[in-house]
């Protein structure tokens, strides 16, 4: 799978990056509601706008024997058909889990979860975990296979987790686990 297709962010930290194409092919397609929403949206933008008019820049280029024009045309076009399969497929794999559904353990830290911690410093990061397909480093967001998310994941408010940063091994104290309904706020 072409790097297009994974969420990278250069400069990001290692705990919020991780390829779609690493997972395993039986790995469940968790996503958030927002999420699913997220990948709709983008499948219908591409189905909609941007591949019809792609295929008339290429018609357009065509007709007037534009050859420098043809090439970026048709790759783009394979590109924008390579991401509509993936994400069809995305979209048909995703369990959808409501964080602010209601359950038995508001204090443990699942899919979902909007989590405050701190380290050994005592500073305070807050993230919220969500599928693979939505996460956002800038904005908090990791994703439930990182290591950061796989770090916290069962942890309770009150917990000491180890957590392997980057710059060396790090204890992660859970101050505050909240789960918001979909569109409640974002994870600072």
């Amino acid at each position: 799978m072409s790097k297009a297709f994974t969420k990278e962010n250069d400069g990001a930290e290692d705990e919020g990056i991780v390829r779609v194409d690493e997972l395993p092919l039986t790995a469940k397609n968790y996503v958030t509601p927002r999420g699913l929403r997220m990948l709709q949206a983008e499948q219908q933008r591409l189905a909609e706008t941007e591949r019809p008019e792609t295929v008339r820049l290429l018609n357009e280029a065509t007709a007037a024997s534009m050859e420098l024009e043809i090439a970026p045309l048709k790759k783009r076009l394979r590109d924008i058909d390579a991401r509509l399969h993936y994400l069809g497929q995305r979209i048909q794999m995703a369990q959808v889990i409501d964080p602010g559904a209601k359950r038995a353990r508001a204090d443990q830290v699942f899919f979902g979860a909007t989590v405050t911690f701190s380290n050994r410093l005592g500073e305070k990061r807050t993230v919220r975990i969500v599928g693979v397909d939505e996460m956002d480093v800038a904005k908090g967001d990791i994703s439930f296979v990182s290591p950061l998310a796989k770090a916290l994941l069962r942890a309770e408010e009150g917990d000491v987790v180890p957590f392997d940063a980057p710059g060396g091994r790090d204890e992660l104290e859970v101050v505050e686990v909240r789960y918001l309904a979909d569109g409640e706020g974002d994870a600072r």
